[in-house]
C-alpha cells in the first residue's frame, strides 16, 4: 500500500511540475513574423556578438549600432551594449516592473499586463503621440523571460498584433560577468507606419528611434545601479548620460544585420 501511495504522490507531483514548466526560449510566439523574428533566435543560438567589458567606441556608457533593412529605409534596427554595475536580478527586476514604465520612459502613457501564461506574458502599451490631431498609439506585446540558466536571462518580446506598429522583435540578454557586473546586450527592430513624418521630418525617425531606445537602456542601468532612487531621479540621470552620447552620428551610421558563424543575412 505504502509504495502504491508513493507512486501515486509522485506521479502526481511529476503532472504538477510538467503543467508549471515555462515555455522554452526559442518557442514560436504567434502574431507578424518579420525577417528578423527567426534570425534574432539564430543569433541567439550561434553567439551574440560581445565586446570587451570596457565598451571601447564612440560611447564609454553604452554602445549602438543602427542596422538597415534593403529596400525599406523606414525600418529601423539598433543594436546595443553596455555594461550594468549590478546583479543580474535587480536588472531583470527592472525590466519586468512593466507597471513603472509610464512613469520611466518619456511618451508611454499606459501599461498594463494583459495576461501571463508561466513564463510568456502579454503586455498592452498606448503611446502618447505628441501631435494634436493624432491618436495615441495601442499595441500588445508578447514577452518571454527564460531564466533557465544562473548566469544569464534572456528577455524576447514581439508584435502579438499589426496596429500603427506594423512589426517588431527583440531580445535583450543579461550575462554576468562578477557579481556586481553584468553584459547588457540588446536587438530591436521595429516597422510602423509613420505617416506624416515619412514626408516632412524623415530624418527625425531614426533619431527619435535611437535615442528613445538609448533613454530606455540608461533607465534600466541607472535604476538597477541606484535601487534607491525614486522613478523621477532615475529618469532625469538617465537623461544627464544619454547628453554625452551622439545621437545624430550614431543614427547615420548605418549597416547591414548578420548573423554571427553562420553568415546569414536577412533578405
Amino acid at each position: 500500500m505504502k509504495s502504491i501511495i508513493t507512486l501515486v504522490v509522485s506521479l502526481a507531483c511529476s503532472l504538477i511540475w510538467a503543467e508549471a514548466k515555462n515555455y522554452p526560449w526559442d518557442v514560436e510566439m504567434k502574431g507578424p513574423q518579420s525577417v528578423y523574428t527567426d534570425a534574432l533566435v539564430e543569433l541567439v543560438r550561434h553567439g551574440l556578438p560581445r565586446p570587451p567589458p570596457d565598451l571601447p567606441g564612440e560611447s564609454p556608457i553604452i554602445q549602438a549600432n543602427c542596422l538597415e533593412t534593403p529596400k525599406n529605409e523606414f525600418y529601423v534596427g539598433v543594436e546595443q551594449h553596455m555594461i550594468v554595475n549590478s546583479a543580474i536580478p535587480r536588472i531583470d527586476t527592472a525590466i519586468s516592473d512593466f507597471a513603472s514604465y509610464p512613469k520611466l520612459f518619456p511618451g508611454l502613457k499606459h501599461v498594463e499586463v494583459r495576461s501571463q501564461d508561466k513564463n510568456l506574458w502579454v503586455i498592452g502599451f498606448e503611446q502618447h503621440i505628441p501631435v494634436f490631431f493624432i491618436p495615441n498609439v495601442h499595441y500588445e506585446m508578447y514577452y518571454l523571460f527564460d531564466r533557465s540558466q544562473s548566469n544569464r536571462v534572456l528577455v524576447r518580446y514581439k508584435l502579438k498584433e499589426k496596429t500603427k506598429i506594423k512589426l517588431s522583435d527583440g531580445i535583450i540578454l543579461l550575462e554576468k560577468i562578477s557579481e556586481n557586473k553584468t553584459r547588457y546586450t540588446e536587438y530591436d527592430f521595429f516597422d510602423a507606419d509613420y505617416g506624416m513624418l515619412k514626408t516632412f521630418a524623415p530624418g527625425s525617425i531614426w533619431e527619435s528611434s535611437v535615442h528613445d531606445l538609448l533613454l530606455s537602456d540608461l533607465v534600466i542601468k541607472v535604476r538597477a545601479e541606484n535601487p534607491e532612487l525614486n522613478h523621477a531621479s532615475v529618469l532625469e540621470k538617465a537623461k544627464s548620460l544619454l547628453e554625452g552620447i551622439p545621437i545624430n552620428e550614431i543614427a547615420k551610421k548605418r549597416k547591414r544585420f548578420v548573423v554571427p558563424s553562420i553568415e546569414k543575412v536577412p533578405k
